[in-house]
């Protein structure tokens, strides 16, 4: 029986057994290393909550150092702003000062003052309050700020204000126009045609040629009651106050005291009336205190009764 015998070659099989027990060790060590990054990871994420409500109850902790710097950069800039305002005023106000000398003797100095006045002027004329001088700098005082000045007079509607260079300026005033005086309780107001305040007034200084109103809401009905007057010039002229009773109908009052109650209704045939009751000249209003007119076809004056025929107002019976 033969044998045969080949030589096995040493160092190649020494190192095809290290080469695999090092394949084997880094297999190993890397499922070791996975175990441990698995490991880590759960560990992370169960710690994960504690870790979030850690840092919200943290609160950031600002740098002093930064925190002076911004403050310091904030009030050299505010300072820096209040340094260029207080350059800015000083030269306008040495450059306006320099400009005035300058047109003061170039001769644009005032020396009239033209004023004109539209309307009934009232007591408190508007010269008080022109705060302007003669031999002032015409350009001390702007058109802005004498207007503004003149307004001031509750009783001016309209203000223009004309310089006329070199040294003349013109005022135009035109004043409201009070109309009636409302009275609410102690309390009295004049009123201008629009229905708007004018002044208040004391009860000494009602003019009596001026209706007073009375009531809450005849300040409302005033108005279209007014022009319906001024169809009747006499009534109108001879009118002294009038007072809307229960919001319903006027009482007037005309010369002499005279109370005269209008009705609720048709109220110009009852106007007409007294417009030619005022107008008889044997009409004694010092014997009359009362014109009763809210009986549709008669009249009553202090208890005197005055038969009125409706379709004629011309024609009556004493």
């Amino acid at each position: 029986m033969a044998i045969a015998c080949f030589p096995i070659p040493v160092s190649g099989g020494v190192s095809s057994v290290k080469s695999h027990n090092n394949a084997r060790k880094t297999k190993i060590s890397s499922q070791r290393n996975s175990h441990i990054e698995i490991e880590k990871a759960a560990e992370n994420k169960s710690q994960a909550p504690m870790r979030a409500r850690k840092r919200a109850s943290q609160k950031p902790v600002a740098k002093p150092a930064k925190r002076k710097g911004k403050i310091c950069k904030m009030a050299s800039l505010l300072l820096a702003l209040a340094v260029c305002f207080f350059l800015l005023y000083k030269g306008l106000f040495f450059f306006n000062r320099f400009f005035l000398e300058i047109t003061e003797k170039m001769g644009f100095v005032i020396s009239d003052i033209y004023l004109t006045e539209e309307g009934p002027v009232p007591g408190n004329s508007v010269s008080k309050y022109i705060k302007i001088k003669r031999n002032q700098a015409i350009f001390a005082s702007s058109t802005l700020d004498i207007t503004r000045d003149i307004l001031e007079n509750k009783w001016v509607k309209d203000v223009t204000v004309h310089k006329g260079f070199p040294n003349k300026i013109s005022i135009s005033v035109v004043y409201k126009m009070g109309v009636a005086i409302f009275q609410q309780n102690s309390r009295f107001t004049i009123i201008d045609e629009n229905g708007e305040d004018i002044v208040e007034i004391s009860k000494s200084e009602i003019n009596p040629d001026m209706p007073t109103i009375v009531g809450a809401k005849a300040r409302k009905q005033f108005f279209s009651f007014l022009r319906t007057l001024d169809r009747y010039p006499t009534v109108r002229r001879k009118l002294n106050s009038m007072a809307f009773i229960r919001e319903r109908r006027w009482d007037i009052i005309v010369s002499g005291g005279i109370v005269v109650k209008l009705p609720e209704t048709d109220v110009n045939a009852s106007l007409s009336s007294l417009e030619i009751i005022l107008k008889n000249p044997n009409f004694n209003v010092r014997t009359v205190k009362v014109i009763d007119m809210r009986q549709k076809e008669r009249t009553i004056i202090s208890g005197v009764k005055i038969a009125e025929e409706t379709k004629s107002p011309g024609k009556k019976k004493v």
